[in-house]
């Protein structure tokens, strides 16, 4: 028999009792530390390439920032506009408050103004790092059982079936925070990857992009 999947009443109440997107960002970033900048070239251009920016961040205050009912992926099922607003917000408070860990990171390979050109790019995104929890996920891990993104689970195809159940993983032990950027070539930006309307059209609908 399988296991059903339980939320333990304390993470239950700290993901329920989360402050406002606001301040939950602000609580996120306090004290947060740029790890590295990556430079990755694109996979349907390979003309192009982005920067992401990898934010180490306490595990447990990643889930809230992603899992809580006032987090980023609530922002986007509240109303996809919401959400890619509350993105946005994320990102530029990040790259202000880790502005002095950044400074150190800008280089001939990540220059500063290229770098920040491609967070601040309205294709850009903040999301978290798919580890184990996610290639390793288990059916007792789909504990976040949003109505909206459960009925995803009926559908005829099959990648949005696969998203809502991805949608019902509530990561505890990650630590990473990724700032994807945009894909730029010789400084103007690509129209690769998913667009920004289908993103948030699948957080709402399904919880998982």
């Amino acid at each position: 028999m399988a296991a059903r999947p339980v939320c333990r009443a304390w993470r239950r109440t700290w993901l329920l009792q989360a402050p406002p997107f606001e301040g939950l960002v602000d609580a996120t970033l306090r004290g947060a530390k740029a790890d590295v900048i990556r430079w990755e070239r694109s996979l349907e251009d390979s003309r192009g390439h982005r920067y992401v920016v990898v934010i180490r961040l306490d595990p447990a205050r990643l889930d809230r920032f992603f899992d809580a009912s006032s987090g980023d992926r609530a922002q986007f099922l509240a109303e996809p506009g919401l959400g890619h607003q509350a993105d946005r917000s994320m990102l530029d408070t990040a790259l202000h408050e880790l502005a002095p860990h950044l400074a150190s990171r800008y280089g001939p390979v990540s220059p500063r103004k290229r770098v920040e050109a491609s967070i601040a790019h309205p294709r850009s995104r903040g999301w978290i790092q798919q580890g184990p929890w996610l290639r390793h996920a288990r059916g007792a891990d789909q504990v976040l059982r949003v109505a909206a993104w459960m009925r995803g689970l009926e559908s005829a195809d099959r990648d949005r079936r696969k998203k809502a159940r991805w949608g019902m993983l509530a990561p505890h032990t990650e630590s990473p925070l990724l700032l994807k950027g945009a894909c730029f070539h010789e400084g103007r930006p690509l129209e690769v990857g998913e667009a920004t309307t289908d993103r948030a059209r699948d957080l709402h609908e399904l919880g998982f992009t």
